[in-house]
């Protein structure tokens, strides 16, 4: 319940950062900027926050985040009917990467304590 719990609180913020930004910048609708932030969501999730934060810890797992959210909204044209160049695709994933500052702050509060006692 926790992982669903977690994933959903990623998705609107991914979600509303995304339906905020890329059609502001780019030739994109709400819809579609909606369906790129649920794809982002859960490749991020399980890439930068289950496997890169744990281990290699926030600052590669900011890092990483940036890269994939950037890539795949530069990608879109690729899966949608879009217009998204470099630039707009690097601001979306910049805007998106400041969430995820946030979001690992809110993941880190939320994991179980590694204290034995």
């Amino acid at each position: 319940m926790r992982v669903l719990t977690q994933l959903i609180v990623k998705y609107l913020m991914v979600g509303v950062i995304t339906v905020l930004v890329l059609p502001a910048v780019a030739a994109v609708t709400i819809g579609q900027a909606l369906w790129a932030a649920l794809a982002v969501t859960l490749i991020a999730y399980v890439l930068g926050d289950v496997i890169i934060l744990p281990s290699a810890g926030n600052s590669a797992a900011v890092l990483a985040d940036f890269v994939l959210a950037t890539l795949m909204f530069w990608a879109l044209p690729l899966v949608m009917p879009v217009a998204v160049s470099l630039g707009p695709a690097l601001v979306t994933g910049g805007a998106v990467t400041v969430g995820e500052i946030l979001f690992h702050t809110y993941l880190n509060a939320s994991r179980p304590s590694r204290s034995g006692g």
